[in-house]
């Protein structure tokens, strides 16, 4: 019945009579197929809400000739992380990028080759270094709680849901770890001498860390690394403490600029790493027909101070013409083009009255 209600739909948006069935199948069989296997699940869709019928009401906002653009675009360039997918990237980031930098710092202090996996993760050192690290995440999306199941090896008192770890929590913290130490046998500094920062997505790496024009920094891992120096004078992290940024997905020009910043800023001993990188040769191209429909149904109305800024005024391709053709399962980044997810129908300063294909929840709100 509801493939039934959205191949009507579909007809009629796209102008397919009845004896063009040939063509409405050939149309729909892919949509259906990714609506069944991926864009149903989308988190933004209330109860009733798929994607089928969102798709036709969101057509029918384009011009005739723009709707087969759209269509190309859905099918066969937008990106869709299902949970499956970003649980997949969660479950490889402790396996593939962090414990290797840890295998390198262990096998340094055995003084033995690091391909000796087996010598190293067998011995004190690696499991001492492995213990004196934590875990902190920079935003929700980081889903620490599936990260620590994923990673048995790892212990509750690792990680903390917050970058920034209230002092009551992060003495807590340090008090096992030095009993642990202790009942094994070791010597070492009962302190934190690795911090492992966790965030889902970056677009631009803007949020992350930047530099205004006066010259100074903010950014989440700005206000991270004075977080991390409190603890180390508050006796919990090392004064030689480092830092892995891990992030489950990211673009390429993101990950290229956030780590142009992280050595504009000094901070030397911090290494990103990305599970997924989507590359340059993914994003919407400026001078496309689909970044040009883009532009054209634009709404400056969401061009608030969160979405905009005088580097990039409109986000009609995306925050800071981010042009990602990306959507997550539980949400759409602002990175995205805009008519992704654009959603002006109930505001009364809007003149377009847009609806998106993929309702955004607004983590940050320009007038709160």
């Amino acid at each position: 019945m509801k493939h039934a209600l959205a191949d009507e739909l579909f007809a009629a948006v796209m102008h397919l009579g009845p004896d063009e069935t040939d063509e409405l199948v050939r149309r729909m069989r892919p949509l259906k197929h990714m609506s069944d296997y991926k864009f149903d699940s989308y988190g933004g869709y209330g109860a009733g809400i798929k994607f089928l019928e969102t798709l036709s009401i969101w057509l029918e906002q384009f011009d005739e000739a723009e709707r087969d653009v759209a269509i190309d675009f859905i099918r066969n360039k937008l990106v869709f992380l299902s949970d499956s997918e970003i649980q997949h990237a969660l479950s490889l980031a402790y396996p593939d990028l962090v414990r290797p930098n840890l295998i390198r710092r262990a096998a340094a202090e055995l003084r033995v080759d690091p391909w000796r996996i087996t010598t190293v993760l067998e011995s004190l050192e690696f499991r001492v270094l492995q213990r004196r690290t934590m875990f902190l995440g920079l935003a929700d999306g980081a889903r620490l709680d599936q990260f620590r199941r994923a990673n048995p090896a790892l212990v509750h008192d690792q990680f903390c849901v917050t970058a920034e770890p209230p002092s009551r929590v992060a003495q807590g913290f340090r008090k096992d770890l030095v009993k642990w130490l202790e009942d094994v046998g070791s010597d070492a500094e009962g302190t934190f001498c690795h911090f492992v920062l966790i965030d889902d997505f970056t677009g631009s790496g803007f949020t992350a860390l930047r530099q205004g024009k006066d010259g100074t920094w903010s950014g989440k891992l700005f206000h991270v690394r004075k977080s991390l120096d409190q603890l180390v004078a508050a006796g919990i992290a090392a004064a030689d403490y480092t830092v892995d940024v891990v992030i489950y997905t990211a673009s390429a020009k993101a990950e290229d600029s956030l780590r142009d910043q992280l050595a504009k800023a000094g901070f030397n001993d911090w290494e990103l790493s990305v599970v997924q990188v989507i590359p340059n040769s993914h994003l919407v191209a400026t001078d496309s027909t689909f970044a040009d429909l883009c532009r054209a149904h634009h709404d400056p109305v969401v061009d608030d101070k969160i979405k905009a800024d005088a580097a990039s005024p409109s986000a009609a391709l995306g925050f800071r013409d981010s042009r990602l053709p990306l959507v997550l399962s539980h949400n759409t980044p602002n990175n995205s083009v805009g008519v992704l997810w654009e959603n002006t129908a109930d505001d009364p300063n809007s003149t377009k009255k847009f609806s998106p294909l993929f309702p955004r929840h607004e983590r940050h709100k320009a007038d709160r």
